[in-house]
């Protein structure tokens, strides 16, 4: 495309018809170009622009008038496809625009993004007055607080990278800590993921699962120590199952309690799972 561009008669089905099989292009200004491309049972429109540091970027517009009439939708005339080529590239472009202009997607956006959402949730479950979790102080302390992990863009997050900060962590820190630590930041990361898909290259979220995998595991494989013996945990389920009863609660603090005793899961997390999560 650095060469100059040879146009091709485009205008009329009756021009398009005399062309070959094959891709043609005609300049629209020095950075668009309206493409054409024949094939054996028609052609089909597209355009195509120039983002700078030698990138174009392409887009379908849609079928070529050579057998219907342009409706401006569907199929489209010269005419239309010109109009609408314009109009892709003005959208695109100012949404580069729009996007260039936000805050860079850094691993503190991601952390300040995701503390900002768990205490929405906490907020709705519990009121303004709640108890806050101890997830913020965690991140305040070994994420944010570390400028040179902390300002690492996403899009050029490493697996090496969190390696590093994972085993920056000082021996003599709480195995616990460590766990929900690195638990609290892969939820950040992977919200990011989500939420800036559309800016975040497509194996970020491969980068994230291997970097927290990567090395030696924060995670044991086994509890430490059970607290309650199995007994004492079907005593307290049974014990439910009377509360209920007397209470005429229809079962429900016994369906809760039975989940708890079954999955180790908080009580914030237990009350917000429904029927088709079990």
């Amino acid at each position: 495309m650095s060469q100059t561009l040879k146009e091709a008669p485009l205008t009329t089905r009756n021009a398009r018809a005399k062309l070959d099989l094959g891709l043609y292009w005609r300049g629209v200004d020095p950075d668009i170009h309206l493409g054409y491309r024949k094939g054996k049972r028609g052609g089909r429109w597209l355009v195509r622009w120039y983002e700078g540091k030698g990138v174009y970027r392409q887009h379908a517009i849609g079928t070529a008038d050579d057998a219907l009439d342009g409706d401006g939708t569907h199929t489209y005339s010269f005419s239309q496809a010109l109009t609408a080529a314009r109009a892709h590239v003005a959208a695109a472009r100012a949404g580069s625009l729009a996007i260039s202009a936000l805050p860079p997607l850094t691993v503190q956006k991601a952390v300040e993004d995701y503390i900002a959402l768990r205490e929405r949730r906490e907020e709705q479950l519990k009121g303004p007055g709640g108890m806050r979790r101890d997830y913020r102080s965690r991140l305040t302390k070994y994420v944010l607080s570390d400028p040179s992990f902390s300002a690492n863009l996403l899009a050029g997050l490493s697996e090496i990278e969190l390696s590093r900060w994972r085993n920056a962590f000082p021996s003599s820190l709480a195995h616990a800590t460590v766990r929900r630590t690195c638990s609290d930041l892969k939820a950040a990361l992977n919200g990011a993921a989500r939420t800036y898909r559309s800016t975040l290259p497509a194996h970020f979220t491969v980068i994230v699962k291997n970097g927290f995998s990567f090395g030696y595991d924060v995670a044991p494989t086994t509890r430490d120590y059970q607290i309650l013996s199995d007994a004492e945990v079907r005593r307290v389920i049974e014990a439910s199952r009377h509360v209920d009863d007397e209470e005429e609660w229809e079962g429900g603090l016994a369906r809760l309690i039975a989940i708890l005793a079954a999955t180790g899961a908080r009580f914030s997390q237990a009350v917000r799972i429904k029927i088709k999560d079990v």
